[in-house]
C-alpha cells in the first residue's frame, strides 16, 4: 500500500509539475508573442514613418527639381530674349547708320551738283559781261568808262579817308583806259585835301579792269571798276543760286 500511495504520490507531484512547467511555458510563449506582435506593430509603424518621410523628401526632390528646371527655362528665356534684343539693336544700328551714310552720300552728291551748277552759272555771268564789253563799240567804251571815273570820283569826294597812314604820299591809280588830266586833277585834289599833304600820283592801264578806276592807297584799295562790279553782281547772283538750290 505504502508502495502504491508513494506512486499515486507521485503521479500527482509529476502531473502538478507538468502542469506548471506547462503553464509556464504557455505563459512565456505568449509573452514572446505578444513582444513580437508589438516589436512587428512598432516595425510597421516605424516602416509607415520612413516611408512618408522618403515620400515627402521625394515630394521635396521633385518640386526642388521642378524648380530648377523652371528657373533654367528662364534663363535660356532670358538669354534668347537679350541675344534677339541685341540682334534686333544690331541690325536697327547697322540700318541707321547706312541710312545716314546714304543720305551724307546724297546730300555730298546734291552740293557737288549743286556746286557745279552755281560755279557754272557764275562763270557764265561773268563771260557774259566780258563780251558784253567787248562787242561794244569804243565809243560806248568810253561813254561807259566815264561815267564810271564820274561816279568814282563823287563816291571818293565822299570816303572817309582819315584811318590812312600819315606817311603815304604816292597812290597809284589803274584804269582800262587812260585817265584824262581833268579827272587826274579832280583826283588829286580831292585826295591832297583829305589827307592834308601833297600827294603823286601814278597812272597805270589795265584792259582787264573792263572800265572805271582801281586806286591803290598804301595797304588800302578802293576798286571802283566794272569788272569789280560785274564780280559782285556775279556774287550776289551766286549766293541768290545758292539759296534757291538750297531751298529745293
Amino acid at each position: 500500500m505504502l508502495i502504491i500511495g508513494f506512486i499515486i504520490a507521485q503521479v500527482v507531484i509529476l502531473g502538478v509539475v507538468l502542469g506548471l512547467l506547462r503553464r509556464l511555458i504557455f505563459s512565456d510563449t505568449n509573452s514572446a508573442i505578444n513582444r513580437l506582435t508589438k516589436l512587428d506593430n512598432m516595425n510597421r509603424e516605424k516602416e509607415k514613418l520612413l516611408a512618408r518621410k522618403l515620400e515627402q523628401a521625394q515630394k521635396q526632390i521633385d518640386e526642388q527639381k521642378q524648380l530648377i528646371q523652371d528657373e533654367e527655362q528662364k534663363i535660356k528665356a532670358e538669354a534668347r530674349r537679350a541675344a534677339n534684343q541685341l540682334h534686333e539693336d544690331i541690325i536697327r544700328k547697322a540700318k541707321e547708320e547706312g541710312d545716314e551714310i546714304i543720305k551724307k552720300a546724297q546730300a555730298t552728291r546734291d552740293q557737288i551738283k549743286m556746286d557745279a551748277v552755281i560755279e557754272a552759272e557764275s562763270k557764265m555771268i561773268e563771260i557774259c559781261g566780258e563780251v558784253l564789253i567787248k562787242t561794244l563799240s569804243q565809243v560806248i567804251n568810253e561813254q561807259i568808262n566815264a561815267k564810271l571815273v564820274e561816279e568814282f570820283i563823287s563816291e571818293l569826294d565822299k570816303a572817309d579817308l582819315t584811318k590812312i597812314n600819315s606817311d603815304v604820299s604816292e597812290i597809284e591809280i589803274i584804269s582800262s583806259l587812260p585817265v584824262v588830266p581833268a579827272e587826274e586833277e579832280k583826283i588829286k585834289t580831292i585826295l591832297s585835301t583829305k589827307l592834308k599833304r601833297p600827294i603823286r600820283l601814278y597812272t597805270k592801264e589795265d584792259p582787264r579792269l573792263l572800265g572805271g578806276i582801281l586806286m591803290k592807297i598804301g595797304t588800302m584799295v578802293v576798286d571802283g571798276s566794272l569788272s569789280e562790279r560785274i564780280n559782285e553782281t556775279a556774287q550776289q547772283l551766286k549766293q541768290g543760286l545758292t539759296w534757291k538750290y538750297a531751298a529745293k
